[in-house]
């Protein structure tokens, strides 16, 4: 089997370069940003506008700490505590891709939450994130 080094990623056309993909990733990210947005401004907190920073950072604390919880529930549903991992306290071995999916999607909901509260878009999340990946790749590249 043929494996990919960071540079062919980088180069192709099929992965983030492709202007098509681009627009389409930040399609379905935009979509997922407002769903959320209007989620939260609807049962929590009108279109994202807190009262003062105080209000705002409390959320912020909630929001972080729902993180470490799904982070946890994560944790449960790839079995961590595995014999073959040499924790020795589960024989379980598998995972449930549908639970793994549900519990990362969950975690997501909660990080855009933090986003929409210091009104990050969803096109500066995503500009944002392609700088992390080419610093990333280039420090992989680099042996970081």
């Amino acid at each position: 089997m043929n494996k990919k080094k960071l540079d062919d990623y980088i180069q192709d056309p099929n992965y983030s370069g492709n202007p098509q993909c681009e627009r389409h990733a930040k399609c379905m990210l935009v979509d997922m940003w407002d769903k959320q947005k209007f989620l939260q401004s609807e049962k929590f907190i009108k279109d994202m506008v807190f009262e003062n920073d105080i209000d705002r950072q409390k959320y912020i604390n909630m929001m972080i700490l729902a993180c470490y919880d799904e982070i946890a529930e994560l944790q449960r549903e790839t079995s961590w505590k595995s014999k073959k991992l040499s924790f020795g306290w589960q024989n379980k071995i598998a995972f449930d891709k549908k639970k793994v999916l549900a519990e990362g999607v969950d975690l997501f909901h909660f990080l855009m939450n933090i986003m929409l509260a210091i009104n990050v878009t969803a096109e500066e999340f995503y500009n944002e994130y392609c700088k992390k990946v080419e610093e990333n790749w280039k420090r992989q590249r680099d042996g970081y």
